[in-house]
C-alpha cells in the first residue's frame, strides 16, 4: 500500500490533493497512469519498441513514439493515457482523485459537486460542469459492477428470500470511455434480501430455459423461496432506488471494500485503485469486462427438471400455495418478458422427502 494511504482521512487528503503535480505523482506511483520510467508499450503500427517523447501541451508532457521512426519511417504514436481512467479527460488530475476519494467514502455526488464548486470559486478558477462529476461517478459504479460480476458465490440458504430480475443493470448514457456502455441485451440478477448481497452477469438468452439453469447453479438448494418481480413493484424500492440498480455496488462495498469504520479508509482506497487498474490497465493491455456466463445446460431437453409448475394464488395470503392439480410448465418458447408472472421456488421436502420443484404462479388482475 502506498505510504500516503496508510493513515488517510479527511485531514490528510491534502497530501494527495495539494497540487496538480502532487496528484499526478501519486497516480503514477500507484499505477493509475504511467510515468516516464514505466515500461514502454509496443508500437501499435509495426509492433516495434517505443520510446518516450517529450511534448508540450499534454497532461503528462510525454507520449510514446515508435523507435524506428527515423530509420523505417514508422509514424506510430501512442498516448500515455490510452486505456487508463484518465483517457480523453479534460478535468485536472487533482479533481479526478478528489472524486475517487469521495466515491470510496460514500459521499453523495451532489455534495461533491457543491464542494468542488465552492473550492473553485474561492481559488477563482473555472468551474466544471455537473455532468463531468456525474460521469465519473457513473464510471466508478461501472467498475464496481464489472468486479462484482466476477463473483461466483451461491446466494440464499435456509429461510432466506431470493429476488430475481432480468433487465439492464447499467445505463447506456455513460461517458464514452465506460466499460459498461454497451452491455448485452439481457443482464440476469440474483439478489438475497436477507444478506443484501447479489450477483449479476450477462446472458445470451431471455427465455426461461436459458435463465433457470443459472438459478440452479448460483442459488443455494436450501433457499426458502425465489420470486421474480417486475419493475414497478413497490416492495423492491429501498430508499427511493431500485435494488437491481444498486445491487452490484452494494455487494462491491460489502465484499471488496468492507464496511466503513471497520476497515481502514486507506485500505479501501487502495483496493479500489487496484480494481480500477484491473479494468483500465493502460496502453495496449486488456482489462477485465463484465462477466459473460456460458450456457450451463446446452441440451434443452434437460431443462425440464428445472422448469416451474403452475400453481394458483391464494387471495388471503401473500405467499402462493400449491394447487392440487399441479401442471408442469414446459413452454420453452415462452419469452421471459411476461408482465404478470412471478416465480416461486420451494425447498420444503415433499412426502417422499425430496426437495420440491420450482413453481410458477400467475397474478390475478383485479377489475
Amino acid at each position: 500500500m502506498h505510504p500516503a494511504l496508510r493513515y488517510l482521512s479527511y485531514h490528510t487528503w491534502h497530501t494527495i490533493l495539494e497540487s496538480e503535480e502532487t496528484a499526478i505523482k501519486f497516480m503514477q506511483e500507484v499505477g493509475l497512469i504511467p510515468g516516464e520510467n514505466s515500461p514502454c508499450p509496443p508500437c501499435p503500427v509495426c509492433g516495434a519498441e517505443t520510446r518516450v517523447n517529450k511534448v508540450s501541451g499534454r497532461k503528462l508532457s510525454f507520449r510514446y513514439v515508435c523507435s524506428t521512426r527515423r530509420t523505417a519511417m514508422c509514424t506510430g504514436t501512442l498516448s500515455a493515457l490510452k486505456n487508463t481512467i484518465m483517457e480523453d479527460c479534460k478535468m485536472p488530475f487533482r479533481d479526478i482523485m478528489a472524486i475517487l476519494l469521495s466515491f470510496v467514502k460514500k459521499i453523495q455526488v451532489t455534495e461533491v459537486i457543491a464542494s468542488m464548486m465552492n473550492w473553485r470559486a474561492f481559488r477563482q478558477e473555472k468551474t466544471i460542469s455537473n455532468e463531468s462529476v456525474i460521469d465519473y461517478y457513473k464510471t466508478f459504479r461501472g467498475i464496481a459492477e464489472i468486479i462484482a460480476s466476477h463473483h461466483s458465490k451461491q446466494l440464499g440458504g435456509p429461510g432466506k428470500t431470493i429476488v430475481l430480475d432480468d433487465t439492464f443493470l447499467t445505463k447506456r448514457k455513460y461517458n464514452r470511455n465506460s466499460k459498461t456502455a454497451c452491455v448485452a441485451d439481457t443482464v440476469f440478477a440474483i439478489f438475497c434480501k436477507d444478506n443484501q448481497e447479489g450477483i449479476f452477469f450477462k446472458t445470451d438468452g431471455k427465455k426461461k430455459k436459458d435463465l433457470w439453469p443459472l438459478v440452479k447453479q448460483y442459488v443455494h438448494p436450501e433457499t426458502a423461496i425465489i420470486r421474480h418481480y417486475k419493475s414497478g413493484q413497490s416492495s423492491l424500492i429501498t430508499s427511493g432506488k431500485w435494488i437491481c440498480r444498486d445491487m452490484a455496488l452494494k455487494y462491491y462495498r460489502r465484499s471488496r471494500l468492507g464496511p466503513i469504520g471497520k476497515v481502514n479508509y486507506g485500505e479501501q482506497v487502495w483496493q479500489f485503485i487496484q480494481d480500477v487498474i484491473a479494468v483500465y490497465p493502460g496502453c495496449l493491455k486488456q482489462g477485465i469486462s463484465l462477466l459473460q456466463i456460458d450456457e450451463v445446460l446446452p441440451d434443452k431437453f434437460k431443462i425440464c427438471d428445472l422448469m416451474p409448475i403452475e400453481i394458483e394464488r391464494n387471495e388471503d395470503s401473500d405467499v402462493a400455495e400449491l394447487s392440487d392439480l399441479e401442471k408442469t410448465y414446459m413452454d420453452d418458447d415462452d419469452e421471459d418478458d411476461d408482465n404478470d408472472k412471478e416465480w416461486l421456488y420451494s425447498s420444503s421436502p415433499n412426502q417422499n422427502g425430496n426437495i420440491g420443484k420450482k413453481t410458477f404462479k400467475r397474478k390475478r388482475t383485479k377489475i
